[in-house]
């Protein structure tokens, strides 16, 4: 402990002991685990923190007075909108744009022969699947030769 009668703050959690300048902090978790922080300065510190306190708050209510905050909420709102309507357009564009090809395309003779239904394209992917199971399977079952 420091020289001096400190001045002494009790807390659910800790108990510090202010010297003026300096200060000793006894930290109790609930966990069991105590620490001890020493603090150099305390007052010019907390003289510190106030002052940036002040200075925040100060600027906060300067902008608040301001029609900055309801520019920024615009803007927002302006991009979110132009955004999706963007979106929204091109997806239009997109899907007209399309179906005249699709429909020229199948009307090309000979193309309803080449194009397959999901569930053929499907069944045709699983008898892959299994055929090449089958095949690693058969290879797996090789015997090794011996000398015998």
């Amino acid at each position: 402990m420091l020289p001096g009668a400190p001045r002494v703050t009790y807390t659910s959690s800790e108990i510090e002991y202010d010297y003026g300048p300096q200060s000793i902090h006894l930290i109790f978790s609930k966990i069991g685990d105590p620490r001890i922080v020493y603090r150099q300065n305390t007052q010019s510190c907390e003289k510190a923190k106030e002052l940036a306190g002040k200075i925040t708050t100060g600027a906060k209510n300067l902008v608040q007075r301001t029609d900055l905050p309801l520019a920024w909420d615009r803007s927002k709102e302006l991009t979110k909108n132009v955004v999706t309507n963007g979106v929204d357009r091109t997806n239009d564009f997109v899907r007209s744009s399309i179906i005249p090809i699709q429909n020229a395309i199948r009307s090309l003779p000979g193309v309803a022969a080449l194009t397959a239904d999901p569930e053929d394209r499907a069944k045709r992917a699983r008898d892959t699947q299994i055929r090449r199971a089958t095949e690693k399977m058969e290879g797996l079952n090789l015997s090794i030769p011996t000398n015998r």
